[in-house]
């Protein structure tokens, strides 16, 4: 495909550098009068003239009714000036019969990006046909060069206006940019007519037809992962120029830390995982190397005690959740010889960890006392808690005389939550003279399940408001009981969630025991 002649092809992505940064690409045309195909390796004719491919045109000569022909057809996603083309050339080897060869410029004149085919719009084009061989001339299975602007040529636009030169057609087209060409192989004297096209050069940039150089430097597959998943990075390397090798070619690999090799096809340099001593490369060849990464994924196992106590206003919140922002893996290659140093990323984004947490939270004033036991892994979490607090009002002294008094009730909540799920299970007391409570949260998630858990004994005092909710796929469910005087609550709350390939399944258990005492 298309990359800068003058440099080794460096791979970013799914598409080459000159088609990818620089917008240009060809296609075979097809006829039912004639093929149009690239060379494999096994082709028997003269040596190709770039590397081990080229394009091969043919016409067959069966039909003498027909003015038979195939094209090679090149685009550009952006025009390109007229005056960026006046180099434009191209390698040609006729193998048989006679043929002539037109070349046709697609040109956008009134500057909306591409060649509309009608009158109206004012685009125009402008085609050259050249006399170039038959069975008796002595360029069969020779390579020679097609300069497409030869002063010999005479130059024809849509309207039939003949051109001396190519000055000429600048002079009156110079504002035009070229959108499309059309190389088209004719036949002569119904003979049939077979030829190859290689290394055509157009406006600094070179069209090849090496399967390899139609890729970036580096491509990067997925282009989003999920942690603990694989990257394959796919490297690819050759050699553009015409005539010069490339010489002590190494190509060096730089691992974001947050992967792992698993492999590498060919295998780096021994003793090393990220070093590729390719050595000499002939003009026209490539190579590709593949190598598989992991991304980190998140590996913990935690277990956390703790314990307070005191008199006073209290405010706790504590929250342990599984949530992972996103971030951006980063690889890099160097390629180095005699010739250049080059170098070429590759970032890919790695999606977020989706969030499951254990929330509690507690304040009131008085005198408090609380133990909890963490339990923390990448699927799994767990929260044992103890809480005893008894109300009484609270007092800070402030300066010159003043002080503050707290006078608040004791409030407790526990929530489980997945986001992901949209899942949350929660416990609150609210307006209690008295808590004490045990309690034993877990949460549990999987890509197909997820769990949710809240068991708890609580005995208060007072006022109190018990509130016991849920939430399934933005469902909600509620119990609530308003209690006044001394009383012990024994409750379970459980949900459970099995996704599976149309909608999930979902289970919602509620239990709760309230009984008044002295």
């Amino acid at each position: 495909m298309l990359i800068p002649c003058i440099l080794v092809v460096l791979l970013m992505s799914m598409v080459l550098v000159g088609a990818g940064s620089y917008g240009i690409d060809y296609k075979l045309g097809k006829s039912k009068y004639g093929s149009s195909a690239i060379t494999d390796t096994d082709f028997h004719g003269p040596p190709n003239f770039h590397g081990p491919h080229s394009a091969i045109l043919s016409v067959n000569g069966e039909d003498e009714n027909k003015n038979k022909y195939i094209r090679l057809m090149i685009y550009l996603d952006e025009p390109l000036p007229l005056d960026e083309i006046d180099e434009f050339c191209t390698q040609i080897c006729p193998l048989s019969g006679a043929g002539d060869i037109e070349i046709r410029l697609f040109l956008d004149v009134n500057g909306d990006g591409k060649y509309s085919s009608k009158k109206s719009v004012g685009d125009n084009w402008l085609k050259t046909k050249v006399e170039w061989w038959n069975e008796s001339n002595e360029v069969m299975g020779v390579w020679s060069t097609l300069d497409v602007f030869d002063p010999r040529f005479n130059y024809q636009d849509r309207s039939r206006t003949k051109f001396g030169n190519f000055t000429d057609c600048q002079e009156k087209l110079g504002n035009a940019g070229v959108v499309k060409i059309w190389i088209t192989i004719y036949e002569v004297e119904y003979s049939g007519a077979t030829c190859l096209i290689d290394y055509l050069r157009l406006g600094g940039y070179v069209v090849s037809f090496e399967p390899l150089e139609d890729q970036k430097t580096k491509k990067a597959s997925p282009r989003k992962v999920t942690p603990g998943r694989k990257i394959t990075y796919t490297l690819t390397y050759g050699n553009d120029y015409n005539k010069t090798n490339l010489t002590n070619l190494v190509i060096t690999e730089h691992y974001d830390p947050r992967t792992t090799i698993i492999s590498a096809s060919p295998p780096p340099d021994p003793g090393t995982n990220n070093v590729w001593t390719i050595g000499t490369v002939q003009p026209g060849y490539y190579g590709q190397i593949k190598i598989v990464m992991r991304v980190a994924k998140q590996k913990c196992k935690a277990v956390i005690d703790g314990r307070v106590s005191g008199t006073g206003y209290v405010s706790v919140r504590q929250r342990l959740s599984t949530e992972r922002s996103s971030h951006v893996i980063t690889n890099k290659v160097e390629i180095s010889c005699d010739q250049f140093n080059q170098s070429a990323t590759e970032r890919t984004a790695v999606k977020p960890v989706e969030e499951r947490s254990i929330t509690f939270s507690e304040h009131g004033s008085g005198t408090y006392a609380s133990s909890e036991e963490l339990r923390y892994t990448s699927t799994r979490l767990g929260i044992d808690r103890e809480l005893d607090a008894c109300w009484s009002p609270g007092m800070i002294n402030l300066s010159h005389g003043r002080s503050l008094v707290y006078n608040t009730s004791w409030f407790a909540s526990r929530t489980c939550e997945d986001q992901k799920k949209l899942v949350l299970l929660s416990e609150r007391f609210l307006y209690g003279d008295k808590l004490e409570s045990c309690v034993s949260a877990q949460l549990y998630g999987t890509k197909s399940k997820t769990r949710a858990r809240i068991d708890s004994e609580s005995n208060f005092s007072g006022l109190a408001v018990y509130e016991i909710g849920s939430r399934i796929d933005e469902r909600n469910a509620a119990l609530l009981d308003i209690l006044y005087g001394n009383y012990s609550v024994v409750a379970s709350n459980e949900i459970n969630v099995k996704s599976g390939k149309k909608d999930d399944r979902w289970e919602l258990y509620h239990s709760m025991k309230v009984k008044q005492t002295l």
